[in-house]
């Protein structure tokens, strides 16, 4: 039987759970660039076939890389519609590839802070179509490092204006996404 008490908790318990779910930022109106795919490699196409990383890959599931330079880190990424906004508006929409090299436990900046640039102002009228019929567009970017030396090295990922979503199977924004691997 249902009395006014339980009703009372049940309304008391909807009013609380919708205050939790409207306090979960959706990050729709934020500019959030998403990585959809990477892959290191030693070479990358041209335009003419979509900049994608050339195989082989030379990746196996340690994400070791035989010692071959240069070495690239190849990027699929998806800017959302807030993302679009910010590069009319303010004319550009940057990645940074920051490249580190391991020794051990001791971190080794290279000094490579390389800017990458996601999406065209000249091409915003393409751009323009793709994001209103999809709600984002896509771009590949890629930085390089020729002079690669044997041991660790990661490349930490940040966004000029926008946050980032490291992996496309999880939720998670953030300000910078961690890349590994190790040369031998």
């Amino acid at each position: 039987m249902i009395t006014f008490t339980s009703l009372k908790r049940l309304a008391i318990a909807i009013v609380g759970l919708s205050l939790f779910i409207s306090a979960i930022p959706t990050y729709a109106d934020q500019p959030v660039i998403e990585i959809l795919e990477y892959r290191w490699t030693n070479q990358v196409g041209n335009a003419i076939d979509s900049n994608k990383p050339i195989p082989p890959f030379f990746e196996n599931r340690y994400g070791q890389y035989p010692r071959h330079p240069p070495l690239y880190l190849w990027m699929k990424v998806r800017a959302n519609e807030a993302a679009f906004e910010q590069l009319k508006e303010s004319g550009n929409l940057t990645l940074r590839h920051k490249w580190f090299r391991r020794i051990g436990t001791k971190v080794i900046w290279t000094r490579d802070n390389i800017p990458l640039t996601i999406g065209r102002l000249e091409m915003t009228d393409l751009l323009q179509d793709i994001v209103q019929n999809h709600g984002y567009f896509d771009w590949r970017t890629h930085s390089v490092k020729n002079n690669i030396q044997r041991g660790g090295w990661e490349v930490i990922v940040q966004a000029d204006n926008a946050k980032l979503k490291c992996d496309p199977n999880k939720s998670k924004i953030t300000t910078k996404c961690r890349f590994f691997i190790r040369v031998k």
